[in-house]
């Protein structure tokens, strides 16, 4: 089946007992965790979280249809905590299963469902217009905003995201994943301070946020806080060794500082885990011409 394939093809995403951390299923199947509580049957392609099983009868839900627009790094970030459980996966075609009918969508949910495809599709209207329907049905969707925040912020309409993020906020003030996203989009404008405060809030309630580390390291190097960045691309790596970008980052940061060997060493680490990394290729070359 097309489960077993999207299954296979993300297994490496997580080390330990952790089987894996996404699957991606790409026809109508049904999927639940170890005791069956949680079912969902989709019809199109999207990213599926399933639940881990801490051994004890408690279910920690670590990605699922309210949430599947989040990038998968965030989840591999909760590696020091999954790693320790036993995560499960079963087919469940059964009559129980909730449907999130993507084709003609019902609930808030459903529209938020199709508007991620959409999303993914690079559809950015459409899956705004997704989001305000999913809005309309429920006012105090925080996912919904945080989500139509990212659409806006790829049509280059950061004002438009920074007010969704702060609705979702709203609603859910310990949301880091939206404090993050604000910080990108403040960055946008160019407001470091403002972004570094954002990704502070964001760290400050999830401390394995990588992704918070990564771009408070970026928002540093640009105000030329080249020794805070190196810092924080150090905690994002203690999170995630194998992240390109990291590395990359971190190279640039110690280039600026003239520590040419170690930007090199990085550019070496980013290449070798995306080979494909035109810029760490180009920025290495200039750090061996130093």
């Amino acid at each position: 089946m097309a489960l077993t394939r999207g299954f296979d093809s993300l297994t490496h995403l997580l080390t330990g007992s952790a089987t894996v951390a996404a699957i991606v299923i790409s026809q109508s199947v049904a999927v639940s965790a170890k005791t069956g509580d949680e079912v969902y049957k989709i019809a199109v392609p999207v990213t599926v979280q399933i639940n881990s099983d801490s051994g004890n009868g408690q279910f920690t839900l670590v990605k699922s249809e309210i949430n599947s627009a989040i990038p998968i790094n965030t989840f591999i970030a909760l590696k020091p905590q999954i790693r320790q459980v036993n995560t499960t996966v079963t087919v469940n075609n059964t009559a129980n299963s909730r449907v999130a009918n993507l084709n003609n969508p019902s609930t808030a949910a459903d529209y938020v469902n199709r508007g991620v495809v959409r999303y993914d599709s690079k559809d950015y209207q459409g899956a705004i217009s997704d989001f305000n329907k999913a809005i309309k049905i429920n006012p105090n969707y925080a996912m919904a905003y945080n989500n139509r925040g990212n659409a806006r912020s790829n049509l280059k309409d950061y004002q438009g995201a920074i007010s969704d993020y702060d609705k979702a906020l709203k609603i859910d003030p310990n949301f880091a994943m939206a404090y993050n996203n604000r910080g990108l989009a403040r960055n946008n404008l160019k407001d470091y301070q403002g972004a570094i405060s954002d990704y502070d809030k964001a760290i400050k309630i999830d401390p394995n946020y990588a992704d918070g580390y990564v771009n408070r390291g970026s928002a540093r190097s640009k105000l030329k806080d080249y020794q805070g960045a190196i810092s924080d691309y150090d905690k994002a790596l203690k999170i995630d060794s194998n992240d390109a970008i990291t590395y990359a980052g971190r190279g640039n940061a110690r280039y600026d500082l003239k520590d040419y060997q170690g930007a090199i060493s990085d550019y070496d680490k980013a290449i070798k885990i995306d080979p494909n990394n035109a810029l760490a290729y180009y920025n290495r070359g200039v750090a061996r011409d130093d």
